[in-house]
């Protein structure tokens, strides 16, 4: 999505300059550059898809974000995060390629500063499409599989790693709309290279 929908989704945290961030599956680092842009909050950038760290550590360069948006390979499954490090800990839709979701979890609670938040987008599951069809399919073209889970699953587990849910939003509506934008840009863009 836009910088706007993301500096849109973070104005409820409260960042400042003064606060330092982590983004774990940061992507080609857009989000994070977006935050940084907004709020003036160095953002430690951590990505597991090496050809997308390369690419987004090119991209935070030549924004001239290369000190405040370092982007960096990690994996989230045997990640060790430092100790009260973070004022806040931020995620787009790479929790559902995690399948030990419970030991990130720990990862994260252990890593905020008191008083830390945690604030994550990411797809999630019904208990009756767990085994659908699609479900699968969707795996398969992905290349990775997506240990989705219900949110009633996520609920449990920030509970029993001490981690209040203080909002749980339903952005589907919104992320299909901006899915759709992007195919009409990419559409509109294609058109002029071929004209």
């Amino acid at each position: 999505g836009p910088a706007e929908y993301i500096t849109e989704m973070t104005a409820r945290l409260g960042l400042n300059a003064q606060m330092s961030m982590l983004d774990l599956g940061a992507g080609l680092g857009g989000p994070a550059r977006a935050i940084n842009s907004a709020y003036g909050i160095w953002v430690t950038a951590f990505e597991g898809v090496p050809e997308h760290v390369k690419t987004g550590m090119e991209l935070s360069v030549m924004h001239g974000m290369a000190k405040k948006v370092p982007i960096t390979l990690f994996d989230p499954e045997t990640i060790e995060l430092p100790a009260k490090k973070y004022d806040c800990i931020f995620s787009k839709e790479m929790m559902h390629h995690v399948q030990d979701k419970k030991r990130l979890l720990a990862q994260i609670m252990d890593a905020l500063k008191p008083n830390g938040q945690f604030f994550f987008t990411n797809f999630v599951i019904t208990d009756k499409g767990k085994n659908s069809p699609r479900v699968q399919a969707w795996n398969d073209a992905d290349g990775q599989a997506s240990a989705l889970w219900t949110k009633d699953e996520y609920t449990t587990a920030f509970t029993n790693a001490k981690l209040d849910m203080r909002v749980s939003e339903d952005l589907t509506q919104r992320y299909c709309a901006i899915i759709a934008d992007g195919f009409r840009g990419l559409k509109k863009n294609m058109d002029k290279l071929i004209a």
